[in-house]
């Protein structure tokens, strides 16, 4: 113990070595939690301290069983060697060295016994700290994951009843999942089909997190065995949710355009490249954003590619593409590379959206789903041992009091048996107990691993979204000022000249556009200022009917105000 604080003291943390173990102890537990009210930590580096606490509770203990091991050893020696004093003892001298020896051999038992009694106990207090490392790491992900599928399933409620499902309808399916409905609706028009799968996602999270935190909380009547069932449940429904939903891949370009470069993207083991022309990097010059003209060829060069199982799409940014894939389809991986032929280019390629935080939720949840099972077994064991050896302690305690309240030697014999039996059964517990209890501290490190990949799986999602998010607010503003009409003026002259006092109905909107050029779609003039001459005013509005069909024989009807 004071060898490894030595190494501390050595890195600068601990500014003089402590003389004894318990100073070590305080000492470092005292580094250990400045350390910890760093602000800037983050899970993972929490995590980390939180081994090291552990691991110099666990140095003493161990610590603290080697001392009593040693005292254990003493008494096996003192005890052999008052038996080879009784072997060798006189008939004057037998009685005394018997009686010498029965005492060396019940505190022999004593504290063999005492030994594995506390060597039990500091491996009982080592697999519960590892179990309630494990379910903290445990509550850790299931609250990564509940935070990620609340704001996605929010997010994708709302655009679905905006892109036209009936609300109503997004109701019954909630009341389906939640058992309050016996059917799902059948019209689901509009309706994504991930939808249902990932509400139903969301209530299982919602019962796992419930549960967990209970636990965490101090609620002992929650076994890991039911932990372990509840991840298990979220894990299936994740599947369930991750065949209904598409893969997502975003892909940046950077830098210069410059003929010559070759841009690959290889999609599910298909290769697809293209290279800059002289007349691309001539576009690029006069385009908004000079990469756009490199993105929209490699977007028309994936689409060109039979059987690639994606589809290509330009993003709102000039310089991104977006793939996806269709939620039927196997799992594929997409990666990206470069020739540059000289100025600094670059191409990136990154999963998005809700698929890649559910595949890295599936990993993680599964793990702590066998974690936390495996930690309840290994605990259970060493509970069980514990108490045991601290029965067989209890056994030699009560044999010692027996023989000391006896001078029949086949009472002292009797209880002489008992002990010595019950400190081998103690003893024998002890590997084993403590190669569970390091089971379980192996079990609870790597659930560190786990919690930190749902935490990054909830920032990959929230990233996503804010961008998404922000992408639809970007878009929308384009569309208004896109939107925005050009008037242009309506001349009259020639032989379209307007006679003196003559009525004429004119199309004011007609020859008129939208900023971007495109026509202007159900404009109304809302206005009209006085005339220099004359009397101006709007008319009402007037919809134009058109009537198609076979012709003869066929009877339309109009209605006008009903």
């Amino acid at each position: 113990v004071l060898n490894a604080v030595q190494t501390i003291v050595s890195g600068g943390y601990l500014a003089s070595l402590p003389s004894t173990v318990s100073d070590a102890q305080a000492a470092v537990v005292a580094a250990i939690n400045e350390l910890s009210s760093d602000p800037n930590l983050n899970s993972m580096a929490t995590a980390l301290l939180s081994d090291a606490r552990d691991f110099i509770s666990t140095a003493t203990l161990n610590f603290n069983t080697a001392n009593q091991s040693s005292v254990s050893a003493k008494g096996s020696y003192t005890n052999a060697s008052a038996q080879l004093d009784v072997a060798s003892a006189g008939v004057e001298e037998f009685v005394a060295k018997r009686a010498a020896a029965n005492e060396a051999a019940i505190n022999e038992a004593k504290q063999a016994a005492l030994g594995a009694k506390n060597a039990t106990e500091g491996s009982k207090t080592d697999a519960l700290d590892a179990a309630s490392d494990a379910f903290l790491n445990a509550d850790t992900a299931i609250t990564a994951a509940k935070t990620t599928i609340d704001q996605a399933y929010t997010y994708h409620r709302a655009k679905a009843i905006t892109d036209g499902a009936e609300e109503n309808t997004v109701n019954a399916i909630e009341q389906y999942v939640r058992g309050v409905r016996a059917a799902p609706p059948t019209d689901l028009e509009n309706i994504p089909e991930f939808l249902l799968p990932m509400y139903d996602l969301q209530q299982a999270i919602n019962v796992a997190e419930t549960l967990i935190g209970d636990k965490v909380g101090g609620d002992d009547s929650i076994t890991a065995s039911s932990v372990s069932s509840k991840l298990s449940d979220v894990v299936t429904k994740t599947s369930s949710l991750i065949e209904a939903t598409s893969q997502a891949f975003s892909v940046i370009l950077d830098g210069a355009v410059e003929a010559g470069d070759v841009f690959k993207l290889t999609i599910g083991g298909t290769a697809v490249t293209y290279t800059v022309t002289s007349a691309d990097e001539t576009a690029s010059a006069s385009a908004s954003t000079p990469l756009s003209v490199v993105r929209d060829k490699i977007v028309a060069a994936v689409e060109a590619s039979s059987g690639i199982g994606v589809t290509p799409s330009a993003a709102f940014s000039g310089n991104e593409l977006v793939l996806t894939a269709p939620a039927a389809s196997d799992s594929i991986s997409v990666t990206a590379a470069i020739t540059d032929s000289g100025e600094s280019s670059g191409i990136t390629v990154s999963a998005t959206g809700i698929e890649s935080a559910l595949q890295g939720f599936e990993t993680s949840l599964t793990a702590l789903s066998d974690v936390t099972g495996a930690i309840g077994d290994a605990v259970d064991i060493v509970v069980t041992n514990a108490s045991s050896a601290e029965s067989y302690s209890a056994i030699v305690a009560k044999a010692e009091t027996a023989m000391a309240a006896t001078d029949d030697n086949a009472a002292i014999k009797e209880a002489l048996n008992n002990a010595s039996a019950a400190a081998q059964n103690s003893q024998a517990l002890v590997d084993t107990t403590q190669n569970q209890a390091d089971l379980a501290r192996a079990q609870a490190i790597y659930s560190e691993s786990s919690a930190a990949q749902s935490s990054a799986g909830q920032a990959q999602f929230a990233q996503s979204l804010s961008k998404t998010l922000q992408e639809e607010a970007l878009r929308i503003a384009q569309e208004i000022a896109n939107a925005r009409p050009v008037a242009i003026d309506d001349v009259k002259d020639g032989d379209d000249a307007i006679d003196e006092d003559t009525l004429i109905v004119v199309n004011l909107l007609q020859n008129d556009t939208r900023t971007d050029g495109d026509p202007l779609v159900g404009a109304t003039l809302l206005s009209v200022g006085a005339a220099t001459n004359g009397v101006v005013e709007i008319l009402a509005q007037q919809e134009l009917v058109t009537f198609s069909g076979a012709g003869a024989g066929v009877t339309y009807t109009l209605s006008i105000d009903g």
